[in-house]
């Protein structure tokens, strides 16, 4: 498909969340991508801080194509060996007195269970009124979420 092509297709299926760019990026290389139009760019974004490694990086292809031959994913609610060795390492280089890990799969899931952890770890309440959640008010990505817009009608 060409770049027209594409954003008819992804405007007309897909819920507007953002401006985008008039570029469509088909692929990328290190810190390096290019569109459907062949031009290429040098990637300052990182897709929500989520490419840090860069793109098409060999051992992270490697590892994702090893994980997926094995199994993709599968819910906390089993043990898994590959996720008791990344939660080992996480805490053998963390500060000494951060002791486990918590995964979870999305800013919005990391920013709610912050929250509930900042509670277990001062003892408050469900109910009580938390003033320090306005000062998140404003943080924009992370509270397009029932919870933020909770936070933020308070």
């Amino acid at each position: 498909m060409n770049f027209q092509e594409i954003k008819n297709v992804e405007d007309r299926y897909q819920v507007e969340t953002y401006a985008k760019m008039n570029i469509s990026v088909e692929r990328g290389s290190g810190a390096w991508v290019w569109t459907s139009e062949g031009d290429k760019y040098l990637d300052l974004y990182g897709g929500h801080a989520v490419c840090a490694t860069g793109h098409s990086h060999p051992h992270v292809v490697e590892a994702i194509r090893e994980q997926a031959g094995k199994v993709l994913f599968y819910s906390n609610l089993v043990y898994s060996e590959i996720r008791a060795k990344a939660a080992e390492k996480l805490v053998s280089v963390a500060p000494g007195s951060l002791s486990e890990a918590f995964f979870c799969n999305s800013g919005t899931e990391a920013n709610e269970n912050a929250m509930r952890m900042a509670r277990m770890a001062t003892g408050r309440e469900k109910g009580d009124h938390v003033y320090w959640w306005f000062s998140w008010s404003n943080c924009g990505f992370h509270f397009r979420n029932v919870f933020g817009q909770v936070s933020r009608d308070r």
